[in-house]
């Protein structure tokens, strides 16, 4: 059984440590963060300042060595792998740099793979459609999956991370494949999406367009501190 909090943030962690690359390799850490039920943030930085390994710890696609990470409640940093990725499916919804969709499943189906991980079918199929309309691919619902576009991908993941209505969505460079037009698009419904279900949303990206659609930006290095070249 995992510990609950009484935390009222939706995400706080509190001196967590991440090692990468064994005992000689950088050291993350975070000293203190949060992000409050129904909020929008936007962590900016360059590449290798932390966003990512940032943003893997809190979806629990990393463990962390040290400190706690609290999600909607429950301890993420006290779960075990298998009890983070029922938690995530059902809870977090993601959309990374590396899409991992099915090469040999429709935009549809991959959308869909996202009730199916969280063991939740009942209506799936409608809010699928509609997700995939709203971002702007109704003519692209049963297309094949390597035949879209990188552009078309990333919405088709984007589609998937909010199906489930999650709680938290993070999103890591979301608009890195798309032109100006559809980055516009994409942020948009992301914003709209996100708080229509009620979730918070957490971008990590350098895109200007997404900077200038946030009132809440946060440069990484307020939250990340990144420790080099360690002695072994």
């Amino acid at each position: 059984m995992n510990r609950q909090t009484t935390d009222t943030a939706l995400l706080a962690m509190h001196d967590v440590e991440k090692i990468r690359g064994g005992r000689t390799g950088p050291v993350f850490r975070i000293a203190s963060f949060s992000l409050e039920r129904q909020a929008s943030m936007v962590l900016i930085g360059r590449s290798g300042t932390g966003k990512t390994t940032f943003l893997h710890l809190i979806a629990g696609l990393l463990s962390a060595d040290a400190g706690s990470i609290t999600v909607d409640g429950q301890v993420v940093s006290e779960m075990s792998e298998s009890e983070r990725d029922t938690f995530r499916a059902r809870t977090i919804g993601c959309i990374f740099q590396t899409l991992h969709l099915l090469h040999g499943f429709t935009a549809l189906e991959n959308v869909l793979l996202a009730a199916a991980f969280a063991g939740r079918k009942q209506g799936s199929q409608q809010r699928a459609r509609e997700l995939l309309v709203r971002l702007g691919l109704e003519k692209k619902l049963h297309t094949y999956s390597h035949k879209l576009s990188v552009g078309e991908q990333q919405r088709v993941a984007i589609a998937r991370a909010l199906l489930n209505a999650p709680a938290l969505l993070l999103a890591d460079e979301p608009t890195a494949s798309l032109d100006d037009e559809n980055a516009r698009l994409v942020v948009d419904e992301l914003r709209r999406l996100a708080s229509e279900s009620g979730a918070s949303l957490l971008i990590a990206t350098h895109d200007p367009i997404v900077m200038e659609s946030f009132d809440c930006v946060v440069p990484i290095g307020d939250v990340v501190a990144v420790e080099h070249g360690r002695a072994a």
